[in-house]
């Protein structure tokens, strides 16, 4: 072989070892962010979070369930909360392409939770889905000809109901079957908890400030239904006037009513 091709040969293997080499070698990423102030994300969490699994993690309807969708290695998610599954942690996180559970090993934290201000309504789960069916906020009324302004969280009669958050007591007064309905002021929104028992936890009344996680009331007792429930309807705080406004159709409620179901998965798990 002349000295030319055994040069050419040569280089050519260099070039191929080159590129093979290159090609297996993980990306450099120790300059970025999330690998120099961050770490797995462990215990309760909430914030964002940085995606570490090659090359992509599978976000799933339940810790066990269908695969959603997927997010790519170095993706920004946001961390609504984390549940422990046997010896596992589990994250429900949201990115573009959907929202569920993933592995919790796989995300790096990016900015540590201080503090919530919000929490769920119940010590613990709904007894039923409230974001579908006629539980969900928008589902049909009356034929469609009205639809439903809030979130139907079942539970037993008696069953205690927290604030959401720190407020003033507006208003309790008759709602709807032989049950009560409490509005809160929460100061950058306002609650309506429908559906209660007609004595609310003692001591509270109109005027009266509460705060965070405190007992205010009791799921009632509706005439004529065996399922009882609590009727979360959440306001923006920008309308002026009654909350029930039978002329603003289709939800027959006052302009400012937003849908509560993101914010009531959002303040599902952190507070207990």
């Amino acid at each position: 072989m002349s000295s030319w091709n055994k040069t050419l040969k040569f280089s050519l293997v260099l070039l191929l070892l080159g590129t093979s080499s290159c090609g297996d070698l993980p990306q450099d990423r120790s300059d970025e962010s999330y690998r120099t102030n961050g770490r797995t994300i462990s215990g309760e969490y909430y914030g964002t979070a940085v995606v570490d699994a090659s090359p992509r993690l599978n976000i799933r309807k339940s810790p066990a369930g269908t695969r959603l969708c997927q997010v790519g290695d170095g993706d920004l998610v946001k961390v609504y909360y984390t549940k422990s599954n046997k010896s596992d942690l589990w994250a429900y996180i949201s990115s573009d392409e959907c929202q569920g559970w993933a592995s919790a090993k796989y995300l790096v934290e990016e900015k540590r939770r201080t503090s919530m201000s919000h929490t769920f309504p119940f010590n613990g789960p709904a007894d039923a889905d409230y974001t579908t069916g006629a539980r969900a906020f928008g589902s049909c009324r009356d034929d469609c000809n009205r639809k439903h302004g809030g979130a139907d969280l079942y539970g037993k009669r008696r069953r205690l109901v927290y604030s959401v958050g720190s407020g003033t007591i507006v208003d309790f007064s008759p709602f709807y079957l032989g049950t009560w309905a409490l509005v809160v002021d929460h100061g950058d929104f306002i609650v309506r908890y429908g559906e209660l028992d007609d004595q609310l936890v003692s001591g509270l009344k109109t005027g009266s400030k509460i705060s965070r996680g405190q007992a205010i009331g009791y799921i009632g007792k509706m005439s004529g239904l065996s399922q009882s429930m609590l009727h979360f309807e959440r306001f923006s705080g920008r309308g002026r006037g009654p909350l029930t406004d039978r002329s603003n159709r289709p939800f027959q409620r006052r302009s400012d009513l937003v849908d509560p179901t993101d914010d009531l998965i959002l303040w599902k798990y952190p507070r207990f």
